[in-house]
């Protein structure tokens, strides 16, 4: 997950935001969710993109450091 996260980081660090959606519709399918369709949208709108992207980033690295933590927890032994 980490690699993925970096990948799309760099991909939206270098301006190339298309890329990255292109990524993150991925991650969306691998996960077996639905595209959501609000998001298509903003495929349509440049100067939210590159908004929506860089937020995308924050969030999914917290998703990363939650399952960090959860698997930690799991692993100590009370």
């Amino acid at each position: 997950m980490d690699d993925i996260y970096f990948a799309i980081a760099a991909l939206v660090d270098t301006g190339r935001i298309s890329e990255a959606f292109h990524m993150m519709r991925g991650l969306f399918g691998i996960a077996g969710m639905e595209w959501p369709q609000e998001i298509t949208q903003l495929e349509k709108m440049e100067e939210l993109q590159e908004v929506f992207a860089s937020e995308f980033i924050f969030d999914f690295y917290d998703v990363i450091e939650d399952k960090r933590l959860e698997t930690e927890e799991e692993e100590i032994p009370v």
